[in-house]
């Protein structure tokens, strides 16, 4: 009789904790994710260079960050997302070389979004250990983004039209479905004993 109690009320606590946990994760998970691609494409190409890239080819960005935190811009509320944040990352696929926001010695690279949610550009300057590559903005500009090493050079544009977003699976909502489950099979339990 007494094994039987210890297993109930180890069974009870453990649930109890597994709750507790859920919910304590959920109050804590209030991120807004979103999963992010744009596309470039090459104006200019030097006919060797590192990149292995030609006039008209494609280059791309993609990633995630959290669109609840940002520096508005005051001059023309263009949204900056700061990817030195740990809730954000991208990666930049630039012919056969891939950089990474952690590559950037500016400190991580920023986006920058329109107050409508337009992708209007990305600042980035790679580090050495790559062939030097450099996004120093904004759309519209001819040559917005610059690839250059002993090899060769390619200049390219971003393409703001390209650019698709998707929210990430909401955390919060998904944890507060799973403890209130978890709470419903509780009363089941104690219904039956």
């Amino acid at each position: 009789m007494e094994i039987k109690m210890k297993i109930k009320l180890t069974h009870k606590t453990a649930i109890k904790s597994l709750i507790c946990a859920t919910l304590l994760t959920a109050s804590q998970a209030q991120a807004a994710l979103v999963n992010f691609s744009v596309n470039g494409t090459i104006n200019q190409a030097a006919s060797e260079n590192s990149w292995g890239l030609e006039v008209g080819d494609l280059f791309t960005a993609s990633g995630q960050f959290d669109d609840s935190i940002f520096t508005l811009d005051t001059d023309d509320s263009t949204k900056i997302f700061d990817f030195t944040s740990s809730t954000n990352n991208m990666t930049i696929s630039f012919g056969s070389t891939v950089y990474t926001d952690i590559m950037d010695v500016l400190d991580g690279a920023n986006m920058f979004l329109t107050a409508s949610g337009a992708f209007d550009g990305i600042s980035y300057l790679s580090d050495s250990v790559a062939p030097g590559f450099e996004s120093t903005g904004f759309v519209g500009g001819q040559y917005d983004v610059t690839g250059t090493d002993s090899a060769g050079f390619v200049d390219g544009t971003w393409d703001s039209a390209s650019y698709t977003q998707v929210a990430a699976v909401p955390v919060p909502a998904a944890i507060w479905l799973f403890g209130s489950g978890l709470l419903g099979l509780v009363g089941i339990g104690r219904r039956k004993h």
